[in-house]
């Protein structure tokens, strides 16, 4: 209960209707207070309510792990600050140990099994009596597990919020015993009104006699006795009929409209085994998922039979196909292949769910191509549809049009998302295609590919004179004039010295977050000079004295050939 915002009698007073109604679980966060600068305000606000509370005491969730930064939020999952954290809450709940203290989110820069042996210390040493985890993934949560005894994970859970339902986040609890504890089941200010307007939610309420809003507690309570819900209240009415949610018993009618409105819950009211379709060798759902750039769509053209669903060619979001798959499983289509990123859990239960409401068992195969050469095909696609390596600008403005155009960001975030498949998903397979360069018939020539700044020493020309066969690139990141002036002189300096003509291709896009598929190490230049040339990657050199150039050539799949630096 985030009610340090409100009048401090005001707010004791409904923590005390809500106490006295039989909730027996407070919320909080040392970061909740009446302003970003009220740090520990809502803890010292539970503290002295409680201490005018002569009834049976809850248990008080608190939560680490916020810090204030150049005007916002950040991360700080070390080990320092949430001992800190811990002393001053105890401190502002004035007890001698916290019921429970939870990570508030996992710091990208701290490990998330460093935050978690924090917080077990913490528990060993008796300044903690449990510990838990606030808005993880599943990948998160098994490995925090593996090294400290998580008890709680708080999460968003609501209608219009189910995201957390298709992780396996909620499953993985429900199966090792962890309470969940839902926050914002309503959705927030802007989402709870709109409840009592809900097809599926204002209906049941009326049934019930009671509003839409407690229909959505019971919904949660409903599908596993370890859900929690924590709505926020502040009003004494509220708090007493958010308590009042409890009595709602729900039946196996109600819960058939909840499934159609939120299948998602399913998931966690019905196992898997339960649900699980059995293969009857005619029909199947395949999920081809793999990165950008990975080769989905070659493979899926190679599956006969198989009505194809992919976003790029149909637009609309990800979670737009299981409509259309819907309606082909609907129809009798037998075999059905997806080839999307489905980066997550989250985003292959809808084709999983929808799949087993026909019946029909669901296969996964994964591309599994590593991000370089992923980043290689990205860009070979870019210059066969567009004729040349995209600008920045350009890139935003094709990609509104062409789905094949992404920006590197793109490919980098799939990586840090990936949730690699598992067979608590409920698939029928698993198949991990480990990514094979083919051959390309038309591209016979043999090619070297220097960066400019080697390019006019003696040792390097020397190897290009014994390479006369070969097709000659130089490429440099120029940012700047003087840059690019230095590699055009080296450029010419070598053109004089072999007497052959040499392409100079150069990057002159600003240094930060890579925004443009030219910028070494990206792969972009080579991959340019390659589709240009017709070059055979296997007769092809690039010489650089930078190791980090190593993932160009290993991108396009030539070889490697470090200088020394000079």
């Amino acid at each position: 209960m985030r009610l340090s915002e409100i009048d401090e009698a005001d707010a004791i007073a409904v923590l005390h209707a809500a106490l006295g109604a039989g909730v027996s679980l407070l919320d909080t966060a040392d970061v909740y207070g009446r302003d970003l600068h009220d740090v520990h305000g809502n803890e010292r606000l539970v503290a002295r309510a409680l201490a005018s509370w002569s009834g049976p005491r809850p248990m008080v969730v608190t939560k680490a792990g916020l810090i204030r930064t150049r005007g916002k939020w950040a991360n700080d999952g070390r080990v320092a600050h949430l001992r800190e954290a811990c002393e001053r809450s105890r401190a502002a709940l004035g007890v001698d140990a916290l019921d429970a203290l939870l990570l508030h989110a996992p710091d990208p820069r701290t490990p998330i099994e460093t935050s978690a042996r924090a917080l077990a210390a913490l528990r060993e040493a008796g300044l903690v009596r449990a510990i838990g985890l606030s808005n993880v993934t599943l990948s998160e949560l098994d490995r925090a597990r593996a090294v400290a005894p998580i008890e709680l994970v708080e999460v968003a859970i609501a209608p219009g919020h189910d995201s957390v339902l298709r992780s396996g986040v909620i499953e993985r609890c429900v199966e090792h015993g962890i309470r969940v504890l839902a926050h914002s089941p309503l959705g927030g200010p802007k989402r709870a009104p709109k409840l009592e307007s809900d097809t599926t939610f204002a209906p049941l309420a009326t049934k019930h006699g009671v509003s839409a809003a407690m229909i959505v507690l019971a919904w949660l309570r409903d599908l596993s006795p370890a859900i929690v819900p924590i709505p926020g209240v502040r009003s004494i009415a509220h708090a007493l009929e958010v308590a009042g949610a409890d009595a709602i018993t729900l039946d196996d009618a109600d819960r058939a409209a909840l499934d159609a409105r939120i299948p998602s819950g399913v998931r966690i009211r019905v196992p898997v085994a339960e649900r699980k379709p059995r293969p009857d060798g005619t029909r199947e759902v395949v999920v081809l998922m793999g990165i950008q750039g990975a080769g989905k769509s070659t493979i899926a053209r190679e599956l006969e039979g198989h009505l194809r669903l992919n976003r790029d060619e149909l637009g609309g979001k990800l979670r737009g196909l299981v409509p259309r798959l819907d309606a082909a499983l609907r129809d009798g289509v037998e075999r059905v292949v997806l080839d999307n990123t489905y980066a997550t859990r989250a985003s292959r239960a809808d084709v999983i769910d929808c799949a087993w409401k026909h019946r029909v068992p669901v296969r996964c195969v994964w591309l599994d191509t590593p991000v370089e050469v992923a980043q290689a095909n990205v860009a070979r696609r870019i210059v066969e549809a567009h004729g040349h390596l995209l600008g920045p600008n350009e890139i935003l403005a094709v990609s509104k049009d062409d789905p094949g155009v992404v920006p590197p960001l793109a490919l980098f975030r799939f990586r840090r998302e990936l949730e690699a498949p598992s067979a608590s998903e409920g698939f029928e397979s698993i198949e991990i295609v480990p990514f094979a360069r083919r051959a390309r018939p038309e591209h016979t020539h043999a090619g070297r590919i220097v960066s400019a700044d080697v390019i006019a020493r003696d040792d390097v020309l020397d190897r290009l004179r014994a390479s006369s066969d070969a097709s000659l690139f130089a490429f440099a990141w120029a940012p700047g004039p003087t840059e690019r002036e230095a590699a055009e002189i080296a450029v010419q300096r070598a053109r004089e010295a072999l007497g052959r003509e040499i392409a100079l291709h150069v990057c002159a896009h600003p240094a930060g977050p890579p925004i443009c598929w030219c910028r070494p190490p990206l792969p972009g230049i080579a991959v340019l000079a390659v589709e240009r040339a017709k070059l055979d990657v296997s007769r092809v050199e690039l010489i650089s004295p930078h190791g980090a150039h190593r993932a160009i050539a290993d991108a396009i799949g030539a070889r490697f050939v470090r200088v020394d630096a000079r």
